[in-house]
Order: C-alpha cells, then structure tokens, then sequence
C-alpha cells in the first residue's frame, strides 16, 4: 500500500520547525506510520547533493539579539578529520530555524538564523546523529568576504546573491571550516512549530525541567519582550510554552544550554509521535498541518525525497540516537576588532567532535 505524498509532507514538514527542533521528529513520526500501513522498506532514490537546487522563495525574519556566557576555556582534542561517508544513503541535512511569525512588524527584508543544527541520517547503521552549531561562531565565510558570526551566513547568502542563497552560504562555510559536508538543507519559522504541536499534541508534551529557569527578557512575538518562567520537575508544555522552554537562554549556560534543550524537546516529541495516540494525530491532523504550513519552510528537497527519507528511517531502534553541542569545551570566547562578543573555534576539537557525533560512516 501506498500513503499519499500530502500525508507524508504534511507529518514531516510540520513538525520542523522551532530552530529544526522537530526535524527528526517528523521521521520518526512517518516510520511509525509506515509501521501501522505494513508498509516495507524502499531504496533511496539518488538525491541533490551540496544544495545545488535553487532554494524556493520563503518570508525573510528578524537578527536575533546576541547574547554572551560566561564558560571556562577550551579544551584540547587530537587532530581528526571527518571520515568519508561509507552508507551512499546518508544524508546530513542542516537544519536552520528562524524567528518569525505571522503579523510580526519588521522592516527586515533578509534574516539571520536563530538556530542551526546538523542532522544526519545513516540506514545502514540504522542510526540519527544531530549536532548544535553556536550562533556566535565566528568563520571565515565560503563566499570569500569578511568573516562573521555563523548565524549571519543565512541574511547575507540571501541578501548578495549567493548562488544557493543563505542556506547554501551557510553549509559550504560549515563545509570550508571543518570538512562537514551537508547534502540538503531545510529552512522553517516559528509559525510550523507552533502549527505542528497545536495539531498534533493538543494536550502537550512531556518534558522533565531540571532547574528552574527565569527569564524577564525573553523575546515576544512582536519583537518585544515578556517575563517567563519555568518550575523544575516533569510536566506538559503546550505549543507556545514548549517553544518557549527550547528558545530561552536564561541560565548559566546561556546559547549552550538552550542547543540542549532543543535536543531534549525533539526526544520527547519523537516519543510522543511514535505513540499510538501520536500516529493517530498525525494521520487525522495532517490535512489541517498541510494547510497551516503555507509558507513556514523552505527547502531544497522534492516531495519524493521527503517521503522517500521518511522511509530509510523504518526500523531506526529510538537508542540510536547521538547528541552533540559545539559548545565551550571547543570554543574560546573573544572579542572582534570591532567590538563583538564571538566564539572563536578550535578547529581540531570541533572535527573531533563532528567525528565523534557522526561516526566513522
């Protein structure tokens, strides 16, 4: 039996959303599916490698205000480059998530990302690996011009011309700097988040707050500010609470804390959508999903090879999961010439790192 393509897209690309938070989530939630319809596995057709489609039109949005943690200094690694991929199938998809929403006022035309994040996906070893990239990692950037921070390689592809736009900016510096190749990219805002946990877990999900976090500054919808807060201990979050918990950056870990937060929220949102209750939303909802998404991604993968990677990912054990987060152990904090507070990398002990998260291929 076949699942119609909408259904699929409508799964996948709804839950991708909030900074990428909800990529891997959506896969799983098509695994799932696939499970429930007897479907079998299928070989992954060829698809476009190194964003060498021209990215479809997408709403730009708002630079996000930087912000700085204080961290001990870096640590040491052996040198190790990224070992070549050995699974032709496997994809590292980058994930970008942007602020912004529907009716936000702002005279932006071009944006920078809010959240990166690396996704890879692996069906020979059965396995999903995601790394978190700091927005203020500063790099020498792919086109050639000045450097800059990481997270500004989106509004300046876009707002020069970059042949593959911002995304394709933003891969082939991650590529120049340390040797990871990215094959596709998917772009999404706030909207299909929010959209996505609406639908699909209307009564919210699960998360387990280790400390307590007050943040008497965290941007609103509108480019504002609102005072949020969040009790340790267990409890459901709803859409806008749960994007939140992923976005604050009111702890002690600042930027590094709240990539792992991230992480924990896709966990419980893939153990929520691989859920009999979850598959069921997702099947009923989808229609709905679909037409909420609008214009909330961009991304230079078909509706064929969304569906066909929904289905490399049946049989993926959820153990099979490597977390990483490029954070104070292989950065030092510094100050440009102009002023700015960035992360400076250590580029041995972010390939390293990249190595240890993905694998030996």
């Amino acid at each position: 039996m076949r699942i119609p393509v909408w259904l699929f897209i409508a799964g996948m690309l709804g839950t991708m959303a909030a900074t990428a938070l909800l990529a891997v989530l959506a896969f799983l939630g098509v695994r799932q599916l696939s499970r429930q319809a007897g479907l079998a596995g299928i070989e992954l057709a060829p698809l476009a490698v190194n964003l060498r489609q021209a990215p479809t039109p997408f709403p730009t949005l708002a630079p996000a205000v930087q912000t700085r943690a204080e961290a001990p200094p870096a640590a040491t690694m052996p040198v190790a480059m990224p070992p070549a991929l050995s699974d032709p199938r496997a994809r590292n998809i980058l994930l970008l998530g942007i602020d912004q929403r529907a009716g936000a006022v702002s005279d932006e035309r071009y944006f920078r990302s809010d959240t990166l994040m690396v996704i890879r996906i692996e069906p020979l070893r059965q396995s999903l690996a995601m790394l978190s990239i700091p927005r203020d990692l500063w790099l020498s950037f792919a086109d050639g011009g000045p450097p800059g921070r990481i997270n500004s390689a989106n509004s300046r592809g876009d707002s020069q011309g970059y042949p593959t736009g911002g995304p394709g900016l933003t891969a082939d510096t991650l590529q120049a700097s340390f040797g990871l190749r990215i094959d596709n990219f998917l772009l999404v805002n706030f909207d299909a988040f929010l959209a996505a946990v609406d639908l699909l877990a209307p009564q919210g999900v699960e998360v387990c707050i280790e400390q307590r976090i007050d943040d008497p500054h965290y941007p609103d919808g509108n480019y504002g500010t609102i005072h949020v807060t969040f009790e340790r201990g267990c409890q459901p979050l709803d859409a806008e609470r749960l994007l939140q918990y992923a976005r604050t950056r009111a702890t002690r870990g600042a930027d590094f804390d709240r990539a792992r937060r991230q992480q924990q929220v896709l966990i419980a949102m893939l153990r929520h959508v691989a859920s009999l209750e979850g598959v069921a939303r997702l099947i009923s909802q989808a229609p709905a999903l679909w037409q909420e998404l609008g214009n909330s991604f961009r991304t230079d993968l078909s509706l064929d090879e969304i569906l066909q990677l929904g289905m490399l990912l049946r049989g993926i054990p959820p153990d099979n999961l490597r977390q990483g987060v490029i954070d104070n152990q292989v950065v030092r904090f510094g100050t440009t010439a102009g002023g700015d507070q960035v992360l400076y990398p250590d580029d041995t002990a972010i390939r390293a790192l990249i190595q240890d998260v993905f694998g030996n291929g």
